[in-house]
């Protein structure tokens, strides 16, 4: 039995965060009548997903019915070279792609068919986020406690390594030089370098809040980011941020700044100033 999805209700936009393989992060959008692009190894369907600053990567849904397995039917993330990343979607057609974490594809170069399917993406895979953009239907937003915000950031291993280091919370601070996207009110400040600052922009000013991200700043524009996609007022992401190749390349043409070296930082936070006792771990030394 195949449970069959209403394809008219697939969001318009996707947002593909958190991927090893750091290409493919970034926006991608639907466009209905498209024909899979290249890197098709798999014969996906009419009815494509392009990435909105990088189109060498696209994500298409393949139905394998015609194998007489629908068990297989999935969503998939390409390059030019084939599949990167996948999404299973086992016995159902015209459903939206997975919201949440997508899965290697050991399968793309290892198979019974001894055929190469792609490269396969690197660890970890990526987490995605739909919006029905365009639409009149509202979207639920997650509304974090901006007060539980961490009072320090410690951002390390960047290639561009004038932003590591320790950066504090200035709650009532302005954006500063180098907002090319109109952050909101509070941002993190480089405690030694005063050029690099961290703040939080809210898209949903341009009906786009599956966009709202933390971004890393110097007086150029953006470096890194953070997406935290339908978020408002939650901490910065711990761990692993992104590069930003649609900084310099996206379909307003655009320049929102030079974009930061691989790799892109990590960002760990502590509740620094905080009269909360916090709780130490003792090995056996």
């Amino acid at each position: 039995e195949i449970e069959v999805g209403d394809k008219d209700s697939l969001p318009k936009s996707l947002v593909v965060s958190g991927a090893g393989t750091e290409a493919v992060n970034g926006v991608y959008e639907f466009e209905p009548h498209s024909q899979p692009r290249s890197g098709d190894t798999l014969g996906c369907n009419t009815g494509v997903y392009v990435h909105t600053s990088n189109l060498d990567c696209w994500i298409g849904f393949q139905d394998c019915r015609r194998h007489s397995h629908p068990e297989w039917n999935k969503w998939v993330l390409f390059d030019s070279n084939g599949v990167l990343y996948a999404a299973f979607c086992p016995n159902k057609i015209s459903v939206p792609p997975r919201v949440g974490k997508w899965e290697l594809v050991p399968w793309a170069t290892e198979n019974p068919w001894q055929k190469r399917f792609g490269d396969g993406g690197a660890a970890p895979p990526p987490r995605v986020a739909s919006a029905m953009l365009h639409s009149d239907e509202p979207v639920e937003i997650e509304v974090g406690d901006k007060d539980s915000l961490p009072k320090s950031l410690v951002v390390s291993g960047a290639g561009t390594e004038a932003v590591n280091g320790v950066y504090e919370f200035e709650p009532h601070s302005q954006p500063r030089s180098g907002d090319t996207l109109g952050c909101n009110t509070g941002v993190y400040v480089h405690t030694s370098n005063l050029d690099c600052w961290i703040g939080f922009q809210d898209c949903r000013r341009h009906s786009h809040p599956e966009w709202n991200k933390w971004v890393l700043f110097d007086s150029n524009g953006v470096l890194y980011a953070a997406f935290c996609p339908n978020k408002i007022s939650v901490p910065p992401r711990v761990g692993k941020w992104e590069l930003v190749p649609w900084a310099t390349e996206n379909p307003w043409q655009k320049r929102f700044g030079d974009g930061g070296a691989a790799p892109p930082p990590r960002v760990a936070s502590a509740m620094l100033h905080s009269d909360e006792p916090v709780e130490i771990e003792v090995g056996d030394k």
